[in-house]
């Protein structure tokens, strides 16, 4: 009975996260930053390719500290490569809502992201439809791929 109860707090804490962070994202298009903004933060190229090469090995247990690098980086220049790394990465299930965070934050803040991930994922569930030998070889990063997009 209390591992029930405790289970089903988890789920309602974890659904209102959800529901907060689709409204946030909803009104994004009205809250994102201005030109100023992006001036501010660091755009260097060490940091910013080493951000990106860090997304392509994405855990839940480091969500905090690339929200915190995010926070510090200005990385207009690096949104297809953001994109590039996040459909290539072998993410496990586990760590599928940690990749959903990092794109809810790169749509808060970057218009071109949103856009350009949509692309990215309709050419690569192409690729798999067109290629049935790599779909029936790569069922597990086809079964990840799409729990991250329905996500």
């Amino acid at each position: 009975q209390e591992q029930a109860n405790r289970l089903l707090a988890e789920a309602k804490e974890r659904g209102q996260k959800k529901a907060t962070f689709r409204l946030l994202n909803q009104d994004a298009v009205n809250n994102r930053p201005d030109e100023n903004f992006f001036r501010k933060l660091d755009s260097s190229l060490k940091k910013n390719t080493a951000f990106v090469k860090k997304l392509g090995k994405l855990t839940e247990q480091q969500r905090s500290s690339i929200e915190n690098e995010f926070n510090s980086l200005n990385l207009t220049r690096y949104i297809q490569e953001i994109v590039s790394t996040l459909l290539d990465a072998k993410v496990k299930m586990s760590d599928i809502p940690c990749a959903v965070h990092v794109c809810s934050l790169m749509h808060m803040r970057y218009q071109e992201f949103t856009p350009q991930l949509f692309q990215s994922t309709k050419r690569l569930f192409q690729s798999r439809v067109d290629d049935k030998t790599s779909f029936l070889t790569n069922t597990g990063k086809v079964r990840t791929d799409l729990r991250f997009v329905a996500e």
